[in-house]
């Protein structure tokens, strides 16, 4: 009788745990349980880009791949193990710091579509690229022809530059003019990818009056002395500045005039050289900062 109780107590107590289980799964795993804020992480993948969007309505989207396999360990580390799915990847434009972590995404992750800037380049690199994401039947998309994307009812996304007269009637002297710049509204916030323009392009942008009021910039082309001018942040006026870029690399980036713009601004700068992977979270009408490693400017 008491090895009958004993057994009879270990298979209730198992029946127990298999539902607490089940429930526990259906909790984790149920689409009610979808993420309600906006997370942006800018990930630390050295000299090179790649921001990780996750969006309250269970999107993921992927600014730059960077220069390596850095990005597809940052994924392991960050997507939960069951999603497998990366609903958009942008290429601000086709230099391999900006897309060659994404060989290994698309070879590991289902990819919804992708968009780029039309701009020609041949170098082997970007052809394995293309031709990969050819293999996989993976829509691809100029920005000149893609201007703005809903994501959610309160969460849009919406591509400045480059815009297709300019991409027609213009020789880019170098890769960096036509790159994509993209603004992501949520709510009552705006975060702005300034890609790797130049000052030039700032300001045919700031003509266009297009920047009102940015929470968070993404300086572009990692912080050089060809981009992010002071009118440049006198029109966008960002609260928070990132700058992404390889510790003690060989370009100088940050250049110390950037640092020293966003400074005589007040804005406090976070950078990945220094403070490693950065994270913002938002609810649409607040946001934090939150960086890996302490220290700053």
């Amino acid at each position: 009788m008491f090895v009958l109780s004993k057994k009879w107590l270990v298979l209730t107590s198992f029946v127990i745990f298999l539902g607490a289980l089940g429930l526990l799964l259906v909790f984790y795993f149920s689409p009610t349980q979808a993420l309600k804020q906006l997370e942006i992480t800018f990930f630390n993948v050295g000299q090179g880009d790649s921001v990780l969007i996750q969006t309250p309505y269970q999107q993921n989207i992927i600014i730059n791949g960077g220069p390596d396999n850095s990005l597809i360990q940052k994924l392991g580390r960050t997507l939960p193990f069951y999603d497998r799915t990366i609903d958009l990847i942008i290429i601000t434009h086709p230099q391999s710091d900006h897309f060659f972590g994404f060989i290994d995404v698309l070879e590991r992750y289902k990819v919804e579509r992708i968009i780029t800037a039309d701009i020609p380049y041949e170098t082997e690199d970007w052809k394995a690229f293309v031709l990969l994401a050819q293999q996989k039947n993976i829509p691809t998309h100029f920005v000149s022809s893609e201007r703005s994307i809903t994501l959610g009812e309160d969460l849009f996304l919406t591509f400045l530059w480059p815009q297709e007269q300019f991409i027609n009637t213009q020789t880019l002297k170098d890769a960096n003019e036509g790159s994509v710049v993209a603004e992501l509204v949520y709510k009552d916030q705006k975060y702005l990818f300034a890609g790797e323009i130049t000052q030039e392009i700032e300001k045919r942008l700031i003509e266009k009056n297009l920047f009102h009021d940015i929470d968070v910039l993404k300086v572009a082309h990692h912080g050089s002395k060809t981009s992010t001018s002071k009118e440049f942040i006198h029109s966008t006026t960002p609260e928070v500045a990132i700058i992404m870029a390889g510790k003690e690399n060989r370009f100088g980036h940050p250049n110390f005039r950037t640092l020293k713009t966003l400074q005589d601004s007040n804005i406090p700068t976070f950078r990945t050289d220094i403070h490693g992977d950065i994270t913002i979270t938002s609810d649409g009408a607040r946001y934090s900062t939150v960086p890996q490693f302490s220290g700053g400017l």
